[in-house]
């Protein structure tokens, strides 16, 4: 691959600055005829699928043939959880083609990740250039037999890997589907890297022209459909919590060790935000947080972090919180603290009250259908009404109080987890298949 892929903008390439809005509008504008002759494949996939026959019709396949487009040059090592992850989706498709953009020379010879798992690493010099090389690479290696092989194309994030699987799309007629794990619009991501300012713009281009979109967070969700409300095909992608892990996992480091000021310590999680479910949180607990032995962890972040540090200063709590914008070591997060109180009804917050679960940490939550049915109030968890502050509180109080109280839910919440969390890991992976198939 030559180092510019749009030879009509050879004035701009020793700038990269300039180069990056020269090529980016020129594609975003629906001009980039950089890929118009596709050169011949090293290594083709004909020759990688020569024991397996070219099926001649969709229609006569039970599953189809699927292309991701991902940045995460991880999918090129063995033994990844990228990796890992196409490896377990393969079985679920007849074939798995990932294309993998890398913003650096290198080999792009393909890798055989599985018996119908196949990987094509795709380079260029600058990350603008991804891409149209990744729609070069999609010609080269997958357009055989009568047509493009193909029946669908993901891209898995709305930046680079989304644009190169619209274009790869648009060139040869075939749906597509966008998974986002990112949300481009928070407030961190622009300052993240020096180029986020023209990656929020393909996101735009990108999100415009998607009708499929699979997020990782029902929050990203709802933030994307208000913000682009022709989707019409817009799901949570399903999600593996492995429940059995927690039960079996042990931590590798002591909340008590880290925070030894405190005695008992207690776990929320929540966006820092103006609307959001830790002020409640806050109002319910901050009676007992005077007492600087008891200590309240929040994992989240946001743009109202000044607005909850200051409270914490009003409230003169400020000793007993520690705020932290993720637990990178969740399972000795929920294995070494002493209660999780959640007050959020999402998805997310349910995800977290059932591996609270798992991990045997006692809950104090507020009631929902799910919750209810899983556990009974007193026995094991702590349920209360929405918004009833003060029965929070006082069932904190009582849970920190009454040491027999902490040993019960710790032992039903184990029974829950072993009695009535599943997860069939390949029942998961057909759904995710399910979820992407849906837009043949």
């Amino acid at each position: 691959m030559a180092d510019d892929d749009t030879t009509s903008l050879d004035e701009t390439k020793y700038d990269p600055s300039v180069r990056a809005e020269a090529v980016l509008n020129q594609i975003l504008k629906g001009e980039d005829n950089s890929v118009s002759a596709p050169e011949e494949a090293k290594v083709s996939v004909e020759e990688a699928l020569e024991e397996k026959p070219i099926l001649e019709s969709v229609t006569n396949r039970a599953r189809s043939r699927v292309l991701f487009v991902t940045t995460r040059e991880e999918v090129l090592l063995d033994n990844s959880g990228i990796r890992q992850y196409y490896f377990n989706l393969a079985p679920h498709f007849d074939e798995v083609h990932v294309i993998c953009l890398i913003p650096r020379r290198g080999s792009e010879d393909p890798i055989r990740g599985g018996n119908n798992l196949w990987i094509y690493p795709v380079r260029a010099k600058y990350w603008w250039s991804l891409p149209s090389a990744g729609k070069r690479a999609a010609i080269e290696n997958l357009t055989f037999g009568g047509g493009f092989r193909p029946d669908i194309v993901v891209g898995a994030d709305p930046f680079e890997a989304g644009l190169a699987a619209y274009l790869i799309a648009k060139k040869n007629k075939r749906p597509w589907q966008l998974h986002l794990y990112t949300n481009p619009y928070g407030p961190d991501y622009k300052e993240a890297a020096p180029d986020n300012n023209w990656r929020i713009k393909v996101a735009n281009f990108v999100l415009r022209r998607v009708s499929s979109v699979r997020t990782d967070t029902g929050v990203l969700k709802e933030l994307i459909v208000k913000k682009f409300r022709r989707i019409a095909d817009i799901v949570v992608l399903p999600r593996f919590y492995n429940f059995t892990g927690l039960l079996s996992a042990t931590p590798t480091f002591s909340l008590k060790e880290k925070y030894p000021n405190f005695a008992f310590i207690v776990l929320a999680f929540g966006p820092l935000t103006a609307t959001s479910q830790l002020h409640d949180t806050f109002s319910a607990v901050h009676q007992l947080l005077r007492n600087p032995r008891i200590g309240l962890i929040v994992i989240g972040d946001g743009p109202a972090k000044e607005l909850f540090q200051s409270k914490i200063q009003l409230l003169g709590i400020e000793k007993s919180v520690v705020f932290q914008k993720s637990a990178d070591d969740l399972t000795s997060y929920l294995k070494t603290a002493d209660a999780l109180i959640e007050l959020g009804t999402d998805e997310e917050s349910e995800v977290r009250v059932l591996q609270a679960a798992a991990a045997e940490l006692p809950i104090i939550a507020t009631e929902t259908p799910l919750r209810t049915d899983l556990f009974k109030d007193g026995e094991s968890a702590l349920l209360c009404a929405n918004r009833d502050l003060v029965g929070i509180g006082q069932k904190l109080g009582r849970l920190i109080n009454v040491a027999a109280l902490r040993q019960q839910l710790t032992y039903a919440a184990r029974f829950v987890a072993e009695s009535r969390l599943h997860e069939d890991p390949n029942a998961h992976y057909q759904s995710i298949a399910s979820s992407i198939e849906s837009v043949l």
